[in-house]
């Protein structure tokens, strides 16, 4: 695979305004630790960073979802839990806990902090306990990315942030609990090689990859990859991998001010003519005519 983005992060302000729509993100981000190195990295603002012997205590609830590597969690109330690729943890308001990935593996992880009247609604309601604070919603294409889509919205600060990024990260909390009801209830058929493929070319839509590199790093031959991939989506993994760089575009032109050019780069396509042939290919409209609909409020829709 090619060298990924190591790590982007925020700590925006939350205003009064903010805090009354009843749901807000005080913080959102990823990192990718490498084997070997220190965590937590020394980058993160006072009241945010911790080191293992003192752990930590927080005043809001974060999930950490972590897509690669393993390590160990632990907590006041549940204690020590070894963690593993497809696991999500949560961080309680006022609970005191600490984590780290094992050294000899890294891991990547993605988290949001979520605060306000109905996340604690949540928790006061048991929907989510400290006593089972590490769940398992494996390698789920959905959530990662509306982790992605989050950390996009981040980076470009549109105005009413808080109110986008707010539901969206209801959205995660409520594909959680919806997780953890199809468990319970014994179902899950999805090829979970074909997940945590698809969860790699997710994580690497913002570049192009290599569908044999994709292959390999599964540990699976080429052909059977492509074969079985297809059975499962429909698609090849490159035309689904094209396709989810696709949507991208389309909720950046939508949802912020990038020109084409800076949304072509952001995504890794080789030229601006290159990008805007391949969009026109895939919707049907150029990308300049798909941001004049959108900002009409005229429905328009990836292909």
């Amino acid at each position: 695979m090619p060298k990924a983005e190591p790590g982007y992060f925020r700590y925006p302000p939350v205003s009064r305004m903010d805090e009354d729509w009843g749901v807000c993100v005080p913080t959102a981000g990823h990192q990718r630790i490498g084997p070997g190195s220190p965590y937590p990295p020394a980058r993160h603002p006072e009241g945010y960073q911790f080191g293992w012997e003192r752990g930590r205590v927080l005043q809001q609830l974060v999930l950490v979802y972590i897509t690669r590597g393993g390590g160990v969690f632990e907590s006041a109330t549940a204690g020590r839990c070894r963690i593993r690729a497809g696991n999500l943890f949560l961080l309680f308001p006022g609970e005191w806990h600490r984590y780290a990935p094992d050294r000899r593996t890294g891991w990547d992880e993605y988290w949001v902090s979520v605060d306000g009247a109905w996340p604690r609604r949540l928790l006061e309601k048991g929907f989510f306990t400290p006593r089972a604070p590490v769940l398992d919603p494996g390698n789920d294409e959905a959530l990662l990315e509306l982790f992605i889509r989050l950390i996009d919205l981040l980076r470009d600060d549109p105005v009413g942030f808080h109110q986008l990024a707010g539901a969206m990260a209801g959205q995660i909390l409520s594909r959680l609990h919806a997780a953890s009801l199809l468990r319970s209830a014994g179902g899950d058929a999805a090829d979970p090689l074909v997940r945590r493929a698809k969860c790699l070319l997710l994580e690497n839509s913002g570049r192009a990859v290599s569908v044999r590199q994709v292959a390999r790093e599964l540990n699976v031959s080429y052909s059977r990859f492509r074969a079985l991939f297809r059975r499962c989506t429909g698609l090849s993994p490159a035309q689904y991998h094209l396709q989810l760089r696709i949507r991208r575009a389309c909720q950046m032109l939508e949802g912020s001010a990038l020109r084409i050019k800076e949304v072509a780069d952001r995504l890794g396509f080789e030229s601006p003519y290159y990008f805007s042939r391949l969009f026109k290919k895939k919707t049907g409209v150029s990308p300049e005519a798909w941001r004049a609909r959108s900002r009409r409020g005229r429905p328009t829709r990836a292909r």
